[in-house]
């Protein structure tokens, strides 16, 4: 499970991926995308349909509902790739 990637988020609450709760887990999503939020003046509906094609997503993650950890791991994927850094190339233009 890809959470274990990310040690920061564990070490805080003092878990291992293999104790992590399923709370834990809609817990660490929702604060991604929450932090992808405040920095980009988005929305829980936007990245959900960019990362999952389903605009209502997270909202219902938020609410409670069940995810997969194929669904869970669209939504980190989409948030790695937005929030990492773009290096300029040769010529000026910008690295894709």
């Amino acid at each position: 499970m890809t959470v274990g990637t990310h040690p920061e988020y564990i070490d805080g609450m003092d878990a291992t991926p293999d104790t992590l709760s399923a709370d834990q887990v809609r817990q660490y999503l929702l604060d991604r995308a929450d932090t992808y939020i405040k920095a980009h003046r988005s929305s829980l509906s936007f990245i959900s349909q960019q990362a999952v094609a389903d605009s209502k997503f997270l909202a219902n993650v938020k609410n409670g509902q069940n995810f997969t950890i194929r669904n869970y791991q669209r939504v980190i994927d989409w948030l790695d790739e937005q929030e990492r850094p773009v290096e300029p190339v040769a010529g000026g233009e910008r690295a894709a």
